[in-house]
């Protein structure tokens, strides 16, 4: 009934045989030793008795083509899980994976169970490139520390977790498969990474303060929500573009580095602040007819430098004495309205002539 060995304890596994512990009455004590699975087969250990592993210091160590499950509600004891760095699986069995505790190692995938939540150290996956979780689970991965998981393959997780403030995770769309939300923590300062682009119409962001769009030519398309607690936006001095899903006052965001913010859809009605804008250089509207354009009040607009419009509709003056300062007709190609609000707004043209016959001029 009891398994006391103060060395090593190793079981060997040959054919694609398993081993599977189901003696409950059973006490097996490993003394600090470590625990080993060689060459193929699978390690169950979800099963053993609560007393396994919860004294002590101990290591599971799996290599070959092995799989280890785990309830890692019965493994209290357990520092350390590592594999040769090949092709071992890690799966759990019950509940949820927490590595706060527990340095993971040379395992290559993780399996999680039905609503699992794995809280894990950028160490921790080091080696990992597939996390896998269930259909219609509710999967989450939550990140300790700041994390590069655009190599990971996340299949069915739901969730991916800022587990700290001030951290950075770098991912990458096509790795993403069914992830549906990106959580920052409460606190700020968490910084989403990605390249080369991302698209959020499915995913939603929430509690991130800063975007930072990797890549040469790098998309953010987004919806007002995901952007909702955004302070700044950083390209990489491309060709990066943020493109609207719907109508968003990005006025509180700071750009820099990035080039284009573009209309996603027809109709929209987008809100700026040009004073936040550093190296954008084209506000460019839909295809499709009725896309505002609206200055934050007490700003403007000055298109007699770098920054060009082009398939506006409607620009509207914000009130409290903002300005719209053009060359020339051609700056406002396409508009048909311009809108003044409360105060004194006002439409300065610097240089040639402006025909306003064909805009209708309101407020």
């Amino acid at each position: 009934n009891s398994l006391t060995n103060g060395g090593l304890i190793s079981v060997s596994l040959g054919g694609g045989n398993n081993i599977d512990f189901t003696c409950q009455a059973c006490t097996v004590r490993l003394d600090s030793t470590l625990f080993s699975l060689m060459s193929s087969g699978t390690l169950d250990v979800f099963t053993l008795n609560p007393t396994l592993l919860t004294t002590g210091l101990h290591t599971l160590s799996v290599t070959g083509n092995s799989v280890l499950t785990i309830d890692q509600s019965k493994l209290s004891g357990v520092t350390a899980i590592s594999g040769d760095g090949s092709a071992q699986q890690l799966t759990v069995s019950t509940g949820n994976l927490d590595l706060t505790s527990i340095a993971l190692s040379g395992i290559e995938t993780v399996n999680l169970a039905s609503g699992s939540i794995m809280t894990a150290q950028a160490a921790d996956l080091t080696n990992v490139t597939t996390i896998v979780g269930t259909v219609g689970g509710s999967e989450t991965l939550s990140l300790l520390d700041s994390a590069d998981v655009s190599a990971i393959t996340l299949t069915n997780v739901d969730t991916l977790k800022y587990g700290n403030n001030g951290i950075t995770l770098t991912v990458d769309q096509a790795h993403l498969g069914a992830v549906s939300a990106i959580t920052g923590n409460a606190w700020a300062g968490d910084v989403l990474a990605t390249s080369p682009n991302l698209n959020l119409s499915a995913i939603a962001l929430t509690a991130v303060e800063t975007i930072d769009m990797n890549g040469a030519a790098t998309t953010l398309t987004a919806n007002a929500a995901d952007l909702a607690s955004v302070t700044s936006i950083n390209g990489a001095g491309g060709t990066q573009t943020l493109s609207l899903l719907a109508s968003t006052d990005i006025s509180g965001i700071t750009f820099a580095a990035l080039e284009t913010i573009s209309y996603g859809a027809a109709g929209l009605n987008v809100t700026i602040d040009q004073g936040t804008f550093t190296g954008v250089t084209n506000i460019t509207g839909n295809a499709g007819a009725g896309d505002i354009l609206t200055m934050k009040a007490g700003t403007g607009l000055d298109l007699t430098g770098a920054l060009a419009i082009s398939a506006i509709e409607e620009l509207d003056l914000g009130g409290g004495g903002s300005s719209l300062v053009i060359d020339n007709q051609a700056d406002i190609a396409g508009v048909s309205v311009i809108k003044g609000a409360t105060g004194s707004d006002t439409i300065n043209v610097v240089a040639g002539d402006l025909n306003l016959s064909a805009i209708a001029v309101t407020g």
